[in-house]
């Protein structure tokens, strides 16, 4: 019955032991990952946050925005599907980038 108890008790330290060991070799693993990351940390810029403006007449300016870029995009789409011609649809492509800004001051214009 000793026998078998001291066998018993040897496999359960083997694999206590062998459970030790894959725990320090995970560890180990876990600490050269962090320390490479913060290597390459240490060589690179800081991020820096902006923050956005919050108020009521910067979000419609941004809805603004948006709204104008989707226009381009529907007429940059519509004109892809409905005129044939490349030259065609970089004639529409180069007057929508000429035409966005010109929008986009008339939408903002604050005096109407």
């Amino acid at each position: 019955m000793s026998r078998a108890r001291a066998h018993r008790r040897a496999e359960q330290d083997a694999a206590r032991e062998r459970a030790q060991a894959a725990a320090a070799e995970r560890e180990r693993r876990r600490a050269a990952k962090a320390a490479r990351r913060q290597a390459l940390r240490g060589t690179l810029p800081r991020r820096v946050r902006v923050a956005r403006p919050r108020g009521v007449l910067e979000s419609r300016r941004r809805q603004r925005r948006a709204l104008v870029v989707l226009g381009v995009v529907l007429v940059q789409v519509g004109s892809f599907l409905l005129l044939g011609s490349w030259y065609l649809r970089l004639a529409v492509l180069g007057l929508s980038l000429l035409f966005a800004p010109v929008l986009l001051v008339l939408l903002d214009d604050r005096r109407s």
